[in-house]
This record gives structure tokens, sequence and C-alpha cells, in this order.
């Protein structure tokens, strides 16, 4: 896809290194990550843990990040442990985001998240 990284939050790792600012807020929340494609476009990282998926702040986040902006509509990259898969989907029919185009599952082993 060729989104290059622009912000991010948190921590991680090496990356640390990479001198990024943090996110700009995107409707109610800052998220984990933003890029740029060469199109324009933006692309928004944001990762859950299992227990967040169900959260207030989860849902309002996908909301918000799943609107049009300037540049058309974002593509959201939306992490998650695999064993969260059933809820994530379940979560997605309720907010009736289950089938956005723009939105990007990234199923994460449990295995590497857990270390």
């Amino acid at each position: 896809m060729g989104c290059v990284l622009s912000s991010r939050e948190g921590d991680v790792g090496d990356i640390q290194q990479l001198a990024l600012a943090l996110p700009p807020s995107v409707g109610r929340h800052r998220p984990d990550a933003i890029g740029l494609f060469a199109d324009g476009r933006v692309g928004i990282g944001e990762a859950k843990t299992a227990t967040d998926v169900f959260s207030v702040r989860t849902r309002e986040q996908l909301e918000d990040y799943l609107c049009p902006g300037d540049s058309g509509y974002p593509w959201v990259f939306l992490g998650f442990p695999s064993s969260a898969e059933g809820s994530v989907r379940s979560l997605l029919r309720s907010i009736g985001a289950i089938d956005c185009p723009q939105l990007v599952l990234v199923s994460v082993p449990d295995e590497l998240i857990d270390g």
C-alpha cells in the first residue's frame, strides 16, 4: 500500500529512536499512529488488546476514524490479538462497520503479543 508513518503514540521499542510527533486527534481521540499515502490519503493505525475491544473508547474511536476527512475516507488499520477476532467482528457489526472497504483488520497471533 505504501504508507509513510508520520506520527505515533506509545512505547514501540526500537522505533523510539525515530523523531516522530504525536498524532493529532481525530474526532474525540488520538490514534496510535498516522501515516500518509502518496495520493494524499491518510492511514490511521490503532492497536487493541482483547479487553479493549468492547470499551466505549474503542467504539468511539472507530466511529470517528471511519468518517470522511478532507482527503476522503482514511484507511484504518485495526490491530488486535487473534483470540479477539470474534469480538472485533461483533463490535464492527454493532456499529455498522463490518463491510467498510477502508477498514483493514490486522489479526496478530497471540503468541507474538504474549511473548
